[in-house]
């Protein structure tokens, strides 16, 4: 990310910026009020959650405890806002391990980020997001998204050309490693 000092991604202060709705009893609050016995959930496919970590904020990795998740495997993507282009990117894909009730971490490159969102398309049980708690992971600096373009960016690859020729839509993976 061209930053040469030493970084260390700590917890980020949050506050929930929307959701798209809740069950009762378990408000968008719940996800980050430091509380492994609460939750936001809500039920539907396509469920999601946005979070204000600040202005200035370099994000590093997002940890989610998922309700049930020693149980459950959880479908989601981590989206970041980038204020270049006005949208969201997606920086993390994949499904939750279901095999622990505690933090999963979530790795991505770097990125500039004020807000976050958690989007899930249900569970291996039912169409509902249940996260018990979410920290996002980051420290006050900047580093660009790449070509301002909304390509992945930071790190190399995002919207680089791969071996075989293909655009890269994301960056490699930390450490350099290849996808």
């Amino acid at each position: 990310n061209g930053y040469t000092g030493s970084v260390t991604c700590d917890d980020q202060a949050l506050s929930v910026h929307r959701a798209i709705g809740s069950e009762p009893g378990n408000p968008p609050s719940n996800a980050i009020d430091n509380n492994l016995n609460t939750m936001w959930s809500n039920n539907g496919d396509r469920s999601w959650i946005q979070l204000y970590a600040g202005l200035g904020k370099v994000i590093c990795n997002v940890d989610i405890a998922w309700y049930r998740g020693d149980a459950r495997q959880y479908n989601f993507d981590i989206s970041i806002w980038n204020p270049n282009i006005k949208k969201w990117v997606i920086v993390f894909s994949g499904i939750s391990s279901g095999t622990t009730s505690g933090f999963e971490r979530y790795n991505f490159a770097n990125l500039n980020g004020a807000y976050i969102m958690i989007r899930i398309d249900g569970n291996a049980d039912d169409n509902q997001a249940a996260i018990l708690e979410l920290d996002i992971n980051g420290y006050v600096g900047s580093t660009r998204w790449a070509g301002g373009n909304g390509d992945g960016g930071g790190g190399t690859g995002g919207g680089a050309v791969d071996k075989f020729g293909i655009k890269k839509i994301y960056p490699t993976k930390a450490g350099g490693e290849e996808w």
